[in-house]
């Protein structure tokens, strides 16, 4: 509805040259245009209502938070944290260690674990997750929103291949054979600077980059439209650290995945971000 009205102020308007035209005393102009006026007042009333909702009414969020509060058993760490994410876009979380940077990513993905959320909302495409569970949380997790742990290869089983764990858990979410999950582990691979050989691989095997890149595997593999990145670059050398955040922009550019990253890192929050959002003063 909001489209066809957009558009019918839109042709109204180009067909209108000057008020005078629009107020006609011609009565046989005036059966059009008493039709048309009212269109047009019509059109200026949704634009006000909507203008009165504010932004996050106007512009495409992939992800909004508002007014969210969390503890941990009766201590309060974050209150009233609000920002959103346009779709397509890198948003960076800065913070101190300590500020709760992780704690907002790990409530949007739904694993607080003994925290809790006792305040606020969460929205993903425009529904509201906050207390999601069961079912429903699954089906959003790796499928529409992808995590990547600080240190991503910790979060992998030590006694089985990096491949065998990936593609187990994709099985949850698509009924892919083998040989798909392979054609497509391999696309991401090309674009993030890892051998194929990581698939078969145990996390023991792997260095503190190509861990992090195979979290970033998982992560993507299936494609989802919002990615949580936890400390990413944390772990590494510089070098490893320039290299990990490039892929992280060619996979924006890639997959138009939004990305949320949280860093205490002032520099790599600067080059990488669309948008920061500050915690406790940084």
């Amino acid at each position: 509805m909001g489209i066809g009205v957009d558009m019918a102020c839109v042709e109204f308007s180009a067909n209108a040259d000057s008020v005078d035209f629009i107020f006609s005393t011609n009565a046989q102009e005036n059966i059009f245009h008493t039709g048309g006026n009212i269109i047009f007042l019509f059109c200026v009333l949704v634009y006000a209502v909507n203008f009165g909702r504010g932004s996050d009414y106007m512009s495409e969020n992939i992800l909004a938070v508002k007014n969210l509060c969390i503890a941990y058993g009766e201590k309060e760490i974050l209150h009233d944290i609000n920002f959103t994410v346009a779709q397509g876009k890198i948003f960076v979380i800065l913070g101190k260690s300590g500020a709760g940077k992780s704690t907002i990513l790990k409530a949007v993905a739904g694993i607080l674990g003994t925290g809790k959320i006792t305040g606020g909302q969460i929205f993903f495409n425009g529904k509201e997750i906050t207390n999601l569970q069961g079912e429903e949380r699954r089906k959003i997790s790796g499928a529409g929103i992808g995590y990547i742990f600080q240190n991503a290869t910790a979060s992998f089983c030590p006694v089985r291949t990096i491949g065998a764990q990936i593609y187990e858990s994709v099985q949850a979410h698509k009924n892919w054979s083998r040989a798909e999950f392979l054609t497509r582990a391999k696309n991401i691979i090309q674009n993030i600077n890892l051998e194929e050989s990581v698939l078969e691989k145990y996390p023991f095997q792997l260095s503190g980059g190509m861990g992090q890149r195979a979290g970033i595997l998982a992560a993507m593999i299936l494609e989802p439209q919002i990615l949580l990145a936890d400390e990413p670059t944390s772990a590494l050398d510089p070098e490893t650290q320039a290299s990990v955040i490039e892929e992280f922009l060619k996979l924006r550019e890639r997959y138009g995945v939004s990305i949320v990253m949280v860093t205490h890192n002032l520099k790599v929050a600067n080059y990488i971000a669309d948008e920061i959002f500050k915690l406790q003063n940084f």
